[in-house]
């Protein structure tokens, strides 16, 4: 091709590409609100076009924003989103319900599944409709209980793995101080997060996909796993959300303008990488069931090989079966998904810990109690399942981290068709002044389905709503709340169809680490004047300390044996 067609050809993407980025903006943020039911609705008035009320919700803590315009227009109301798209919000609890139990009818919104589809592929947090379904259908048997409980095996290993680590630093410690001096049993840690999360990679790496990543025994900075270091990648470049990233949501072909920041770049990257490792994984896991005898076989309980048995099986009818293609889409998505809700939310879980002694001391007598002796504690002789989810201040200390510090603070849907109706539970005025219990949209208009919002509000969980008490889930207060999760009155794993398959197995990972953590360990801020938060502007909220953003997401932590 000569030089000149080439110039022209390269000239004519970018008159598309730009007319493409205008347009659809235009369209988005102009035409749809004048057409669009929602308009009726009142709520708060935008900071500008391009931002709308983004930059309001990103100036307080996660959902405070909403609550403070609740406050303002009542429990539904409509904010604007980017370029001005209308974005509906609402905390009646049947609206809630409505629409997360009737997935065909409010679908996952188009600039929510961009953006998954680029963290993670297209795997089960990304499908819908029949395709979900059977994704769903091949993955129950890996989160069944039974199951759960045989993978939580994984979880004890990593987790008395990690103690082993930290007991022998602290020794350490104490042989590198002078006799003359004051020996102080513990030692400071600025990497709270950083070994929380290589424990989750850890731990999800075998349970889900029978890959031992071995993070928890390399070193900080240390060249690992190629498929870890993808993961990393993929997974930074969620911590923050760009202008530019933003924009990509909405209009995808702007990825390939030459000013969009190199950690797009490198994340697209780290998604290929994953599906290549991902690849030779199946594989070679293929061929492992192939040449094992089917009791051999059925002693391997990870979510690949349920999900590579279910595909080979006579028994289930093709049109059941995933392809190679929809298997390999869950690698990057249960890798990431299962890592990072467990890694945040138990660093928020240690930051709360390590600031209140008194729920820390609570929490350890409870465990203590329970189980003494120290037989009762080792790889060949824990707690079982069941016997860890009998202790009640251990489950309200896990639940009251995961309503205050849920990993997503809200979830994006769309109307699949026009005239859409949401029941409501009481009424609203709209602008012009008629009273109606109900709110109509037209296809594509945004919801947004709130998760820190709702677990937030003070009119469900009282004027306490804000403080850090596991024993709201003890005595009584949450029995009246109907929040629609598969953990009862709990959003943070969703619910309806599209709630978290993995839940139990969360849940049962915090649960185990906490154990572990509390039963072994005195943990501290590394000082007691630190004030852990974290920022609204942000897809992962991970604990930064206040005053030192710059050095990213932190956990400085005081531990000391016990």
């Amino acid at each position: 091709m000569s030089t000149v067609l080439t110039f022209l050809l390269f000239f004519f993407i970018i008159i598309i590409v730009t007319i493409h980025i205008l347009l659809r903006p235009l369209s988005q943020g102009f035409i749809r609100p004048l057409l669009s039911p929602l308009r009726t609705l009142p709520g708060p008035k935008p900071f500008n076009y391009i931002w709308g009320s983004v930059k309001d919700i990103q100036s307080h803590d996660p959902g405070m924003a909403h609550l403070k315009w609740i406050k303002e227009f009542g429990n539904t109301f409509v904010f604007k989103g980017l370029f001005s798209i209308n974005r509906l919000y609402t905390h009646d609890l049947r609206a809630v319900s409505h629409i997360i139990s009737n997935p065909d009818t409010f679908v996952k919104a188009e600039d929510y599944k961009i953006g998954v589809s680029k963290l993670t592929g297209k795997g089960l947090i990304w499908a819908e409709g029949d395709l979900h379904k059977r994704q769903r259908r091949a993955m129950d048997p890996a989160f069944s209980t039974q199951n759960v409980k045989h993978l939580s095996n994984f979880i004890w290993d990593k987790a008395l793995q990690l103690r082993e680590i930290w007991l022998s630093q602290l020794d350490e410690a104490r042989s590198a101080t002078s006799s003359d001096d004051d020996i102080d049993s513990g030692y400071e840690s600025a990497s709270g997060i950083q070994w929380i999360v290589k424990f989750s990679f850890d731990v999800i790496g075998l349970a889900g996909f029978g890959h031992a990543f071995n993070f928890l025994q390399s070193s900080d900075g240390e060249e690992g796993d190629e498929l870890l270091g993808a993961l990393q990648t993929i997974s930074k470049s969620g911590e923050k959300m760009s202008f530019l990233s933003t924009i990509m949501l909405f209009i995808p072909i702007a990825r390939y303008l030459p000013f969009v920041p190199e950690r797009e770049h490198a994340a697209v990257n780290a998604l290929s990488t994953c599906r290549r490792v991902g690849g030779e994984l199946i594989a070679a896991r293929k061929q492992q069931i192939a040449e094992e005898d089917e009791d051999e076989d059925e002693k391997r309980k990870d979510l690949l090989s349920h999900l590579i048995r279910a595909n080979i099986s006579p028994s289930v009818p093709e049109s059941m079966k995933l392809t190679d293609e929809n298997v390999l889409d869950q690698i990057p998505t249960f890798l990431l998904a299962g890592h990072e809700t467990t890694a945040t939310s138990l660093s928020w879980t240690v930051a709360e810990l390590s600031s209140k002694p008194a729920i820390q001391n609570k929490l350890r007598a409870e465990i203590v109690a329970a189980f003494p002796e120290e037989s009762d504690f080792d790889l060949d002789s824990h707690p079982s399942y069941d016997e860890i989810n009998s202790l009640p201040y251990l489950d309200g200390v896990v639940k009251e981290a995961l309503r205050l510090y849920p990993t997503i603070q809200f979830v994006k849907r769309a109307a699949a068709k026009d005239n859409t109706v949401i029941p409501l539970s009481e009424d609203i005025t709209l602008r012009d002044g008629s009273v109606v219990r109900e709110v109509r949209l037209n296809k594509g208009d945004n919801i947004d389905v709130p998760i820190a919002g709702l677990q937030r509000d003070p009119k469900l969980w009282g004027e306490d709503a804000l403080e850090f008490d596991p024993e709201r889930w003890m005595d009584g207060r949450t029995s009246k709340i109907r929040l629609p999760g598969v953990v009862q009155n709990l959003m943070a794993f969703m619910g309806g169809a599209h709630g978290c398959i993995g839940y139990k197995f969360a849940i049962a990972e915090m649960k185990i680490f906490l154990f572990t953590f509390i039963r072994s360990f005195k943990v501290e801020l590394e000082r007691a004047d630190m004030e852990i938060v974290r920022s609204s502007d942000v897809f992962i909220t991970r604990p930064l300390v206040k005053g030192e953003f710059e050095k990213g997401n932190r956990l400085p932590l005081k531990v000391t044996a016990l």
